[in-house]
């Protein structure tokens, strides 16, 4: 069975201008060469409370940004 630990960033992929998720995976580093790319789709399959978390996390930043750079 496939666990994603963390999804560590959000990146806009230009080939097809899609958009995929830095996954760290269970058992793995960290570092860029055992992240890797996926779509949406894959994390919301398999690790649907990490993307949450994630998402929560991004758009709480998001406002704290915009409340101290009104």
């Amino acid at each position: 069975m496939l666990r994603i630990y963390d999804t560590t960033t959000f990146s806009r992929v230009l080939k097809k201008g899609k958009w995929y998720y830095h996954c760290q995976w269970v058992g793995y580093s960290d570092t860029r060469q055992d992240t890797t790319l996926e779509p949406p789709k894959k994390v919301m399959r398999i690790a649907k409370d990490v993307l949450a978390e994630f998402e929560a996390s991004r758009v709480a930043g998001n406002q704290n940004n915009l409340a101290a750079n009104p």
